[in-house]
């Protein structure tokens, strides 16, 4: 949905302006329906083609300029504000806080929109596109078994019109056996299409006035222009406003075509009566991207010939208004990003001496697919230190740094008084003055408002279902909050052990099961020794046999020191475990083979839809839930996660059959079962009146993540306990 949210404002935006353009060419082309058709040709063509150029194109362009010395920053901004608001009135609501949308999922027709709509249009595509080259091999069968001429009235007087007009490359004749009237085919290598018998119908200034009409075309190179109008009917089949442009398209380029004609014969009635003929001899139409001699209104063309109003020219003032409104759409959209680009300048240099303020949190990614009007110029607006408190318990400090990567948006973030490790965030942008940024492994999103000066950002972080106010104030480098020195990791070759450290009996009061790394100090919080055998060796508790009763009711906690210096990747940290079960408990066993029902996980179809990790392989693996139902997994394999998943969540064994070799950041929301979290102690509905409670977790596996379970038998490994003892006192 995210994406969605993204494309959806931009493409309506893009409408948006694009039609406005040619409701103007529309305008301008009324005020000059006296003159040349050529002109107001010229008008419609350039309307089709805005449907293939945005304009956020030249916004960019815009940025890009020099910058000079600029007005003061509120005069600047309420006029880029006004002009911003007139061409992009679509934008991601705001309204609805963030907490709404990560606290609540969509319902399923809602998250299906999106899909639903794409799939709507590409049928739409093909169907238009099919249609188009039905009609193209119908008339590239007619091609077949038509003939080159080599001599004859039409191929001499076609010569002597070329010689006159001084065309440089001569267009062969084709004459067909079909009834279809005259015409051009192809785009670079033009041929004339001519049906047989139709000279003989014809004098010969009738034939010459005819041919005329379609050297313009040619000329004019009419088959290019439609077919990238062509292009945009394919694109944008569903708006009325494209339609209606080919048809202004076709009308005009017949009347230009028309004006040339009766300039080369010299007699407008020949030419109108040579039109009547040949329309009368033939029954078919070419495609429209082969012009013809019937295309537009013909009644309205013989008029227009017989009224001779063709040749009027273009005074003075029309042709200022076409200076005009030619200016008006290109230099707008430049100098909004001249100014914009200008305007962020200016600000981040009266940045520099700003004083700290509280704030708090991180993010980064870069900026999203949508902004592609301001995600060009907007990027410097953000660039640079940021900081404050977030507004949660007794105050937590939050530093956000943001920089300009290759015109992308990229930003990691700080919280220093929970361990001030970077975080990287998931997304951020710059939307006007609205700033946003998201960490989905975090299920956290931040709406913002950027101050008027860019010193300052105010707004609120949802997270876990709860707002928390946390604004930002931009600050120079020396004045940064200082940040702790990264963790040390072992050396990725290490086999740690444990060295020294505590077991003891747990507090039934404090929740668990908890496995976590603090510095170097390895810790467990609630554990029974199933959780400890299940974690260590990556097994379900039910591939654990011969077991004393004991393994499963009393529970410990546990915080110790590894033998080698560092942090402990994943698989250092189940050595650790192992180690520990062996000198604490002294556990010995053996392993076996047995069939045992199981949860097989495979690719949905569509395949997955997980993020692979930027993180380095021996970086920090997180298997975390912010409540049942609600997991965030970073830099963890299909095997990491299935092992994650049968020791907290599934009732049976879970064994990755997906073949992915990658690893995946990915964060997954559903509403349990009664069949979950049985490890946990806790005992889930599955079942919710509210339409926007997260899907089961068959379903939000599918949607969320493009994966599948599927319950089957299979050989698994167990382990089967020889001895174990409780520990001994510390």
């Amino acid at each position: 949905m995210s994406l969605a949210a993204d494309i959806g404002p931009s493409i309506a935006n893009h409408l948006w302006q694009s039609t406005a353009f040619a409701a103007v060419c529309g305008l301008a082309s009324l005020v000059l329906r006296k003159n040349p058709a050529r002109v107001r040709y010229g008008l419609w063509l350039a309307a089709s083609l805005k449907f293939l150029i945005p304009f956020s194109l030249l916004v960019s362009l815009g940025g890009q300029l020099p910058r000079t010395r600029q007005i003061p920053i509120k005069s600047q901004a309420a006029v880029y504000s006004a002009i911003d608001t007139a061409s992009v009135p679509f934008r991601t609501s705001l309204s609805v806080s963030s907490s709404q949308e990560y606290s609540h999922s969509p319902g399923r027709a809602t998250r299906l929109l999106p899909q639903m709509l794409f799939v709507l249009w590409a049928l739409g595509t093909v169907f238009v596109t099919l249609i188009w080259c039905r009609r193209w091999r119908q008339l590239s069968a007619n091609l077949r078994n038509a003939m080159i001429l080599k001599e004859g009235r039409e191929l001499e007087i076609l010569r002597r019109l070329e010689d006159n007009l001084v065309q440089s490359n001569s267009i062969p004749i084709i004459r067909t056996r079909s009834m279809m009237e005259p015409g051009i085919f192809g785009i670079f290598s033009p041929v004339m299409l001519w049906p047989e018998g139709l000279s003989g119908q014809l004098s010969d200034d009738q034939i010459k006035a005819i041919l005329a009409h379609e050297l313009a075309h040619a000329r004019r190179h009419d088959n290019l222009a439609a077919l990238l109008h062509m292009l945009v009917e394919a694109a944008f089949w569903f708006h009325p406003i494209v339609w209606w442009i080919e048809s202004r398209i076709v009308e005009e380029q017949e009347h230009a075509c028309d004006e040339a004609a009766v300039l080369e014969v010299g007699s407008s009635d020949i030419y109108a009566e040579s039109l009547l003929k040949a329309c009368r001899f033939c029954l078919e139409s070419p495609l429209t991207c082969v012009p013809g001699i019937a295309g537009g209104n013909l009644r309205r063309r013989i008029l227009r010939i017989t009224d001779n109003r063709l040749l009027q020219k273009l005074d003075f003032k029309r042709q200022a208004l076409l200076c005009f409104v030619a200016f008006v759409s290109l230099a707008v959209p430049v100098l909004m990003g001249a100014a914009h680009a200008s305007q962020n300048g200016t600000a981040g240099s009266a940045s520099k001496d700003d004083q700290t303020q509280p704030g708090a949190s991180a993010v980064s990614e870069k900026a999203p697919l949508g902004s592609m009007l301001h995600a060009q110029d907007a990027r410097n607006d953000l660039s640079g230190n940021w900081q404050g408190t977030l507004q949660a318990g007794q105050g937590l400090r939050f530093v956000m740094k943001v920089r300009n990567d290759d015109g992308m948006l990229k930003a990691v973030s700080y919280s220093l008084d929970q361990g001030g490790q970077p975080i990287a965030i998931t997304s951020i942008s710059l939307r006007g003055m609205a700033v946003n940024f998201t960490i989905k492994p975090l299920d956290v999103a931040y709406v913002g408002t950027l101050s008027p000066d860019s010193k300052s950002i105010s707004g609120n972080l949802a997270h876990g279902g709860e707002n928390y106010q946390l604004n930002l104030q931009r600050v120079s480098e020396e004045n940064t909050w200082a940040l702790p020195e990264p963790l040390k990791s072992m050396p990725t070759d290490a086999k740690p052990k444990w060295e020294v450290g505590t077991v003891k009996p747990s507090d039934p009061s404090r929740p668990g099961p908890l496995f976590t790394v603090r510095g170097s100090h390895v810790m467990t919080i609630g554990t029974d020794v199933n959780d400890l055998i299940s974690f260590a060796y990556g097994l379900h508790s039910k591939q654990i046999v011969d077991a004393p009763v004991w393994l499963s009711s009393e529970k410990f906690d546990i915080d110790g020191v590894p033998d080698v210096e560092g942090q402990p990747s994943s698989a250092q940290l189940k050595m650790v475990i192992q180690s520990l079960l062996v000198e604490r408990f002294k556990l010995t066993f053996h392993h076996e083979q047995r069939e045992l029902s199981v949860y097989a996980l495979t690719i949905a179809m569509g395949g997955p839809k997980m993020t692979v990790t930027a993180n380095n392989p021996n970086d920090h693996r997180d298997f975390l839930f912010q409540g049942h139902g609600n997991l965030t997994v970073t830099n963890s394999t299909m095997k990491d996660f299935c092992d994650g998943m049968q020791a907290a969540v599934m009732d049976k064994p879970m064994v990755d059959h997906t073949g992915l070799t990658d690893r995946f950041d990915f964060h997954l929301k559903w509403t349990p079962d009664e069949s979950q979290f049985e490890q946990l102690g806790f005992s889930g509905s599955g079942a919710t009146e509210d339409a926007n409670s997260p899907p089961n977790l068959q379903t939000a596996l599918q949607e969320q993540v493009g994966l599948k379970l599927e319950p089957a038998k299979a050989a698994a490994n167990v382990i089967v306990i020889d001895y174990i003892e409780k520990p001994s006192a510390n």
